[in-house]
């Protein structure tokens, strides 16, 4: 059972004002589950999920709080973890947000309130972050699997979205000076940062931004990763790892003359669902027209029937054109060697809401 309860709070995806959607949420915190199957898993995410994660997280076993704390210059140490880490614990703290929005618990805030303090210290003079290239000393933007904008993508949201439960602009702040940081380098659109978007979460993030603060920079800088894909020859790029260079991160084909749902199922879906938070702001034709290709293809043809997103863990069109985790050909469903992981659903998810959103 759900119940509609007061809340301040606005949307997770504030599309209210979005001109070309049918559809728009209920704030966050306006509705809550009760009991039955959906209240327990919000009981069980908000007593034992939630703090076991941040406990994790925040400890020396997930260490992703100790990088922040060792860019920032505040404790001793290597960095450990993925190299998408740092978006971990954003998505992390994103999640007691969420559990605020209904509790009002303070103890939530208050330890956020501290987090983000460390990562304003973290956070380089011009808006840089990405603890594992400042510990290690990396070259910026020298590989795009350093993931580098994917970890971007989930500062920029967490912020809107701590914005629109507190009220507060600590963690926003941080999120714009970042996205001016990112304006400045890809604004320009040079052809060797043109495959760095191939993990898009930035392109959903920074149409939050947007919404958030109404600047339409940040809005042109989501269009403008949307047009880079498949904008650059096929050539081999010393950032770029050589299975990286066809479908696998849907580099091969511009987007809007895309015919069907290829390559990697998570890259593939952040991408159309950031087009489709685009195609909402613009009502771009040849969009959506294409996200109506790729929808048709993805559910239709290639996804099993558990509602599952990944044909294959490893696969290839051709000898050129290597696959993993990925989209193959229509139909293709094996079960042995399938991938069908938990990310691919979440991303299949957030494109169909945007979808939905849209058509209604």
């Amino acid at each position: 059972m759900a119940t509609a309860v007061d809340g301040h709070a606005r949307a997770i995806t504030n599309n209210s004002a979005s001109p070309h959607v049918s559809l728009t949420s209920i704030n966050i915190g306006d509705c809550r589950w009760t009991e039955g199957f959906w209240g327990e898993k919000f009981a069980l995410a908000e007593e034992v999920m939630v703090p076991h994660m941040g406990t994790l997280l925040k400890g020396d076993i997930g260490h992703a709080y100790n990088n922040f704390k060792i860019a920032a210059g505040l404790q001793d140490g290597e960095a450990k973890g993925m190299l998408w880490h740092d978006g971990d614990f954003y998505k992390w703290m994103e999640a007691a947000l969420y559990v605020y929005a209904v509790n009002q618990d303070p103890k939530i805030t208050q330890e956020l309130d501290e987090i983000i303090d460390i990562i304003g210290q973290a956070q380089q003079e011009d808006g840089y972050l990405h603890t594992h290239v400042q510990i290690k000393g990396l070259k910026r933007w020298s590989l795009v699997t350093n993931h580098e904008l994917y970890n971007s993508g989930h500062l920029i949201t967490g912020g809107c979205i701590h914005h629109r439960v507190t009220g507060q602009r600590n963690w926003l702040d941080i999120a714009v000076k970042h996205a001016d940081y990112l304006y400045e380098v890809f604004q320009p659109r040079r052809e060797e940062l043109a495959r760095f978007g191939f993990n898009p979460s930035q392109i959903m993030a920074l149409v939050e931004l947007y919404r958030t603060t109404r600047n339409e920079k940040y809005l042109e800088l989501a269009g403008i990763f949307v047009d880079m894909r498949g904008s650059v020859p096929m050539d081999l790029h010393p950032s770029v790892p050589y299975w990286f260079t066809g479908d696998q991160c849907q580099m091969k084909t511009p987007l809007r003359k895309e015919v069907q749902a290829v390559g990697h199922a998570v890259t593939g879906f952040y991408l159309y669902a950031g087009a489709a938070d685009v195609y909402s702001e613009t009502g771009e034709q040849a969009l959506i027209d294409a996200l109506d290709r790729v929808w048709s293809s993805a559910m239709g043809k290639k996804m099993f029937l558990t509602g599952a997103f990944g044909q294959v863990h490893h696969g290839a069109y051709d000898d050129y054109n290597m696959v993993h985790e990925a989209f193959v050909d229509d139909y293709l469903m094996p079960n042995s060697t399938s991938s069908n992981e938990t990310c691919a659903n979440i991303a299949g998810a957030m494109f169909n809401w945007r979808m939905l959103n849209i058509k209604g």
